[in-house]
């Protein structure tokens, strides 16, 4: 289980509040329905390994994946992508094919058609899965530049206990120590925020929109049965939750891509 910790700035590109979010999905769903990845295991992972698609030396699994993405949802597709020359062993075209449409077929088992990025995210999960398996995703890296803002210094003059008392001394530490973290605050926010480059970060609920995003969509939970595991007052709260999440996701469509069935020899020519 990951542990999401976010500042009180994010890059004004919402494409960073977006991956987060779907880190955060995908946290959830192995936290809470852990069924998704068991099934991935037992599915495409057995594929990925029986058809000597491990075998792959490739140089860049991001290349392989568009380009097989591209393959099987391209109608008219009737060229291998370059990436496949990488394949040694016993794996074929018709191999990652399969590969592709039984990721897909696993994600609508599992009721994930929102979320068409998963597939990607499942395909790199079995790709970079060794023995002995451990049902955690394979997470895309979030990069951002971290401001160097300077130390909070601070000297308080140590106490003179002749001339002040230890109740005294104190309140000029906490009022000295108050002013000076206050004054420090202000000119750190005012330095970030005039670059233009960051916003106040979006709140994510404490991640537990995203838990009724995964109740309600995959494990067909009623709004009703969330209301009450979770302790929520009224079905609309949970539904407005649920939203919510589905907009910080970018969730525009529950529609598929369609499939490219054909079949190919692996040897035709590009």
């Amino acid at each position: 289980m990951l542990n999401f910790g976010f500042g009180e700035y994010e890059p004004r590109d919402k494409g960073h509040s977006q991956h987060i979010a779907r880190s955060i999905l995908l946290d959830r769903i192995a936290a809470c329905a852990p069924e998704v990845l068991d099934d991935l295991r037992q599915t495409a992972y057995g594929l990925f390994i029986e058809g000597g698609l491990d075998e792959w030396n490739g140089p860049n699994l991001r290349a392989l994946w568009n380009d097989l993405e591209y393959f099987c949802t391209t109608p008219d597709a009737d060229k291998f992508p370059a990436s496949f020359r990488y394949s040694t062993g016993s794996a074929t075209a018709q191999t990652w094919q399969a590969l592709y449409f039984e990721i897909e077929d696993w994600q609508t088992r599992h009721h994930l058609e929102p979320f068409p990025w998963i597939r990607e995210r499942a395909f790199f999960t079995v790709s970079k899965w060794f023995f002995p398996i451990r049902n955690e995703w394979s997470y895309e890296t979030v990069c951002f530049t971290e401001f160097n803002l300077p130390d909070l210094n601070l000297i308080i003059p140590g106490w003179e206990p002749v001339s002040t008392t230890k109740t005294q001394f104190i309140t000029m530490a906490r009022d000295r120590f108050a002013k000076a973290l206050t004054d420090y605050i202000a000119t750190a926010e005012a330095e970030v925020e005039r670059s233009g480059e960051y916003v106040k970060t979006t709140d994510k609920n404490g991640n537990s929109h995203f838990e009724w995003l995964v109740r309600f969509q995959i494990q067909e939970w009623t709004l009703e049965k969330i209301m009450g595991d979770y302790k929520v007052n009224s079905a609309q709260t949970v539904s407005k939750g649920i939203q919510e999440a589905k907009k910080l996701l970018g969730v525009k469509s529950d529609g598929r891509s369609a499939r490219n069935k054909s079949t190919f020899s692996p040897t035709r020519k590009s």
